[in-house]
């Protein structure tokens, strides 16, 4: 039987992340990102707060303005997102050499053979949280010891090996 140890680490609403980690006071402000300039843009993300004020996806930038004045519109920059989410996969390979991005802001990492360095899930998962502090993201991790019944080999030999795929 073996194991394996994953985490995933995500930084919810990640194009609008990128922006507050360099403004933070948009954390409290309704926010919108365009997908373009802004007199013909589409929203394309808004957090919470602009969500409470009313504003939805199906708006253009002037509708989410009349129906919320304090509104603020960013442009999305997905160069800068791509960026910065390699960063984070940069700085999530100091704690495993198995890490994944499935999209801008979503990670898993595999812990599996590591236990000297990381006793348990929960201190892996602290590990992940602490490291990434410094990077300015709100970020939340789940950490799972996953107990597979069958091995790598084993699974590679049956019909489903095309359909899975260890991280």
């Amino acid at each position: 039987m073996t194991h394996k140890r994953i985490a995933c680490a995500l930084i919810p609403d990640f194009s609008l992340a990128v922006h507050a980690r360099d403004d933070s006071s948009l954390y409290r402000l309704p926010v919108v990102l365009a997908d373009g300039p802004l007199e013909t843009a589409n929203i394309v993300a808004l957090n919470r707060t602009a969500i409470d004020a009313g504003v939805t996806m199906a708006m253009n930038i002037a509708q989410a303005g009349t129906i919320c004045p304090g509104l603020v519109v960013k442009r999305q920059d997905e160069q800068r997102e791509k960026a910065l989410s390699a960063e984070v996969c940069k700085t999530l390979y100091r704690l495993s050499p198995f890490v994944q991005e499935s999209e801008p802001g979503l990670y898993f990492l595999d812990a599996s053979g590591l236990d000297l360095l990381y006793k348990d899930e929960k201190l892996f998962g602290r590990k992940i949280g602490k490291t990434m502090s410094h990077c300015r993201y709100p970020i939340r991790v789940g950490t799972l010891l996953w107990v597979q019944k069958t091995s790598w080999a084993e699974l590679a030999r049956s019909k489903l090996a095309s359909t899975v795929k260890p991280l």
